[in-house]
């Protein structure tokens, strides 16, 4: 969850690569908020994407990160986490930390009383894809 804030994420890794040794890798793990899983939708992808992106941060940075690699020169090996967990009220509680307007606010509050009436469950079923990439320098 680093890359996602910095401005410039294929000059970081550019420079990472750098000064990697040969046999040396980049690795990194990253989410992607653009393919967040949420049934029923509660708008909690939106909500995040926007207010990520205006804090400075890239919320799809997971699924450009192995071509930025790749551009870079480093062999790539990707996976995606695949072990979805049940609905938590803390996870959607960090929106309140983003720069939301007075509408997006109200929606983060009533997608919060949904979670928090089902914590635990697996309705509503929210997952947060993350990119584990392993990126090695040949």
């Amino acid at each position: 969850n680093v890359l996602m804030w910095i401005p410039d994420a294929p000059r970081a890794v550019a420079e990472a690569t750098r000064t990697l040794r040969p046999g040396g890798a980049l690795v990194a793990i990253e989410p992607d908020y653009g393919a967040m899983i949420e049934h029923p939708d509660l708008g909690l992808r939106e909500l995040w994407m926007r207010g990520l992106s205006r804090s400075g941060a890239d919320p799809l940075v997971g699924r450009k990160l192995p071509g930025v690699c790749e551009a870079a020169g480093l062999d790539v090996w990707v996976e995606l986490s695949h072990l979805p967990q049940t609905a938590q009220t803390q996870a959607v509680e960090l929106l309140t930390d983003l720069p939301l307007d007075a509408d997006e606010r109200g929606r983060a509050g009533e997608a919060m009383s949904a979670v928090a009436e089902r914590e635990g469950s697996w309705v509503p079923l929210l997952h947060l894809p993350y990119f584990l990439i392993v990126a090695e320098k040949p």
